[in-house]
Order: C-alpha cells, then structure tokens, then sequence
C-alpha cells in the first residue's frame, strides 16, 4: 500500500534564477535577481535550444537535481524510481528521485539531492 512520507507546503519554497555558462573544460553557475517561489519558478520554466552542447551562456529559472540510486538484489540491478501525480497534465510517472535546489542549498546542491533521497 503506497504511503505518502513527507509532503511540504510549495508556498515555503524560494529559490533564485540562475546564469549558465559551459565550456569543454567547465561548468559554472550564479544566481541572478530575486527570490521566487514554486509558482513564479513554474511559470519562468521554458525549453532552451543552444546551438552548441559544450559552449554555451543562458538564465535558467532553477537549479534542480537528479538522482539515479540503484540497488542490487539478487544479482541484479535495480533503479528507485518515484511516483508522481502531475496534476496539471493528468498523468502519473515514475522519475528519478529529484528535487529543486533552494535558495539558501544553491552553494551545495548535493545537499538537496542527499534530502531527496532521505525523504
């Protein structure tokens, strides 16, 4: 029977858009403007194309973290995976266990992908 373990409330988080710029060698990243919170986060989302996948400079609207846990059980692999009811479309998916980074965790996004696969 599937147990709900932790839900928070969207309207504590805060986080802040962000400028990316990749190189061969690099991948650095800072935040820009102010605090928004999960709505305004949402409504910021949209597809970027870059002409080129190892050069690049671009504002995102998060920082956001994946992660792939695999466990080994009788000789073979398996991905933990989550279920998610995505309201807007009307579906339910498995994905990876991800998150988006807060503000206050932007300096440390592992931390973030720590607490998501704690919770």
């Amino acid at each position: 029977m599937p147990r709900t373990l932790i839900r928070k409330n969207p309207s504590n988080f805060k986080t802040l858009p962000l400028f990316v710029e990749a190189t061969p060698e690099s991948l650095s990243y800072q935040s820009v403007g102010m605090p928004m919170n999960f709505s305004q986060t949402l409504q910021r989302r949209r597809k970027i194309d870059v002409p080129d996948t190892e050069r690049f400079a671009t504002e995102l609207a998060n920082l956001g973290v994946s992660v792939r846990l695999t466990v080994s059980w009788q000789n073979r692999d398996y991905w933990v995976l989550v279920r998610q009811r995505r309201q807007d479309r009307g579906d339910v998916v498995l994905k990876l266990i991800s998150g988006y980074v807060p503000a206050h965790e932007l300096t440390l996004p592992l931390h973030t992908a720590i607490q998501e696969v704690a919770e």
